[in-house]
């Protein structure tokens, strides 16, 4: 069920998707790019939460390995929806 229509605020933008007549694009693109930012969300949760949950454990290396791995999750997300995007 597609909820939000295309719009120049929120989603993936790009001249090919923001062309009136191109919703199923706009659809495709951000179910897509939602679902890597999902997944990109939970590693970083997970990874943050253990920098902080084994705060005392922990070396200062590895706090910043699980740091690299949450963002660099993200970093992949943005990636790989941009990659999408172009093949559509």
């Amino acid at each position: 069920v597609y909820k939000i229509p295309p719009n120049g605020f929120s989603g993936v933008r790009t001249e090919k998707l923001c062309t009136p007549g191109n919703e199923e694009l706009w659809y495709k693109a951000n179910k897509y790019g939602g679902q890597q930012l999902l997944i990109a969300g939970v590693i970083l949760t997970v990874c943050i939460t253990l920098m902080f949950a084994l705060e005392e454990i922990i070396p200062a290396a590895v706090k910043a390995i699980l740091f690299c791995i949450g963002f660099g999750a993200v970093f992949v997300a943005v990636i790989r929806t941009g990659l999408y995007v172009r093949k559509l």
